[in-house]
């Protein structure tokens, strides 16, 4: 797979003449039962700790930015037991992008880093 996430998808317009997609719904079938669910809100840098999931988890979450508009949420997803390697996947404050920086998410010297 190179590194790359896939799935089969679903495209649709959503009544508001914009094109959204979503997995499959027959993904969903072939996924296990959830090992983790968590609510809550994090407060700006403190960590919240979700507990621990699989080795493919699927997550949602919903990430905003602060009124003002000068900070934004995000998620750390740890790719090793110690923590050294992470995916950090955040709101661009400025123009609201998600933005995947994979610089940390693995040490394999071979491993694509970036934003």
């Amino acid at each position: 797979m190179g590194g790359t996430a896939h799935a089969p998808r679903e495209v649709a317009t959503n009544g508001h003449c914009a094109v959204v997609q979503r997995p499959a719904r027959e993904i969903g079938a072939l996924r296990g039962a959830a090992v983790v669910t968590a609510r809550g809100r994090a407060a700006a840098c403190v960590p919240r700790d979700l507990g621990a999931v699989g080795r493919c988890p699927d997550v949602t979450a919903r990430l905003h930015r602060s009124p003002d508009g000068r900070a934004a949420a995000g998620l750390r997803l740890p790719t090793s037991s110690d923590g050294g390697e992470h995916l950090d996947i955040s709101l661009d404050p400025a123009t609201g992008e998600l933005v995947a920086d994979r610089s940390r998410a693995s040490r394999e010297p071979r491993a694509r880093g970036g934003r």
